[in-house]
């Protein structure tokens, strides 16, 4: 289910006044706690690599961050959602990865402190063509410079669209494709199975209010006053999430970051508004989408994702052609199960590879 455009406004005034009260009166303040948190954060183990630098990626700077306990462990590029949701900033969410991955966080093009560093500006010519260009030169970045042949995938939401292009067009460079929050369905058959599941849990809980909304609501398409209804009715039954407080305070206290990277995390997917990619995105179609993919496949979707519901998900893992899939549901997880339930997560990417018998080197 997606956020409301008013609600999602709303989230956008409360993080620009969230920099501006950080800026203006706790600056100073925010700028000791990174240099504790720089600290803590920073990886000490013999064979451990902490990395963070601009990369020149098809003649743009890009911000990549390399962090593991053990840089023989396999390589996973982690393509964020949004578009414009970086997430390189939460260092603390994903450190129990850290433990058996090498995790490459990279703030694409038009997000985080990428798009800080390009002044804030986004061509209106970008389009999906030019992301996954992006991507394929990210990975050929990550397979030189840590001497792999292949490495692991992974998309988060609008990342695992991406992500199966980029595994389409080059898929001799990575060892699997994982999905999470794993774009499957258009937004009108999503939002449908999201209505009738409510309607499920409302009246297994006997949950007045909610069923009150849901019809009020009624089913989708919704217009903005409906969406929120329904959008309100769901809050019993997704799975956490980041709030934008912790978001906030882990992007003002994250190494290297600035008051103008935080700013630009904020814009999110406005900053692409005005783009071709916006048109590209529109024009989705679930039937033809990862149809034949020469790499293994692996779906990881949180059990309470109402955003791209989990057996949607499970549906297209096992409609696509694919050497090897295979699908995992992590409880009580929802849409940002690979941030929020990091651990699970790390557990059953580890125990899935395993099962399917893929090695990366």
């Amino acid at each position: 289910m997606p956020l409301p455009r008013s609600l999602t406004k709303v989230g956008l005034l409360l993080g620009a006044v969230a920099i501006v009260v950080a800026a203006g009166t706790g600056g100073a303040r925010a700028l000791v706690v990174q240099a504790h948190d720089a600290d803590a954060y920073a990886i000490r183990a013999p064979n451990g690599v902490d990395e963070a630098e601009f990369v020149s990626i098809n003649g743009l700077d890009q911000w990549i961050t390399i962090r593991g306990q053990d840089r023989r462990k396999p390589v996973v590029l982690i393509l964020h959602g949004g578009p414009g949701q970086a997430q390189s900033h939460l260092i603390q969410r994903m450190a129990p990865m850290e433990t058996d991955f090498v995790v490459v966080q990279w703030d694409q093009r038009g997000a985080g402190r990428t798009l800080a560093h390009a002044g804030g500006l986004v061509d209106p010519a970008l389009d999906l063509k030019t992301m996954v260009s992006d991507g394929l030169a990210v990975t050929e970045y990550l397979r030189r410079h840590l001497h792999r042949d292949r490495i692991v995938l992974l998309g988060f939401s609008w990342g695992s669209r991406l992500g199966v292009e980029m595994a389409e067009a080059r898929p001799s460079d990575y060892a699997a494709f994982v999905g999470t929050g794993q774009a499957a369905a258009t937004q009108a058959v999503s939002d449908a199975w999201v209505y009738e599941h409510l309607l499920e849990r409302a009246t297994a809980a006997g949950d007045a209010k909610g069923l009150a909304d849901l019809r009020e609501a009624g089913p989708p398409p919704w217009k903005p006053e409906a969406g929120q209804k329904a959008y309100r009715a769901s809050a019993p039954y997704r799975g956490p999430e980041v709030s934008l407080a912790e978001g906030t305070k882990a992007a003002f206290t994250a190494p290297n970051w600035t008051v103008s990277d935080v700013q630009a995390l904020a814009r999110g997917r406005s900053a692409y508004k005005a783009t071709q990619l916006e048109r590209d995105l529109a024009a989705f179609n679930p039937d033809t989408f990862g149809g034949s993919l020469a790499v293994p496949v692996i779906v990881i979707d949180g059990a309470d994702d109402l955003t791209t519901p989990a057996p949607l998900a499970a549906a297209w893992a096992r409609r696509i052609k694919a050497p090897k899939t295979a699908f995992a549901v992590i409880a009580d997880a929802g849409h940002q199960a690979l941030v929020t339930h990091n651990a699970a997560f790390s557990e059953a990417l580890k125990e899935k590879l395993s099962a399917l018998g893929i090695r990366t080197n």
